[in-house]
């Protein structure tokens, strides 16, 4: 079963993410802030990560930046 990282600040439209993604057969790892979210990403694998933007803290283009360099570095 894929598994999905939902990074997503606002509880309702976090909630209504996992609940339709889990409906449709996704396994969700579900984090509430940028930092926590960021935490989780570099903690495990993921099939795909849904990113908001937008968050509190660490906020998503922030998090996609660091990914970024990180990707690179593995490919040098």
């Amino acid at each position: 079963m894929p598994c999905l990282l939902v990074i997503e600040d606002e509880r309702k439209v976090l909630r209504a993410l996992q609940r339709g993604l889990e409906n449709e057969g996704y396994q969700v790892v579900a984090a509430a802030n940028g930092e926590t979210g960021f935490r989780l990403a570099l903690g495990r694998s993921f099939d795909c990560i849904i990113l908001d933007l937008l968050l509190p803290g660490k906020e998503g283009l922030q998090i996609l930046k660091i990914f970024e360099r990180r990707a690179k570095k593995l490919r040098s």
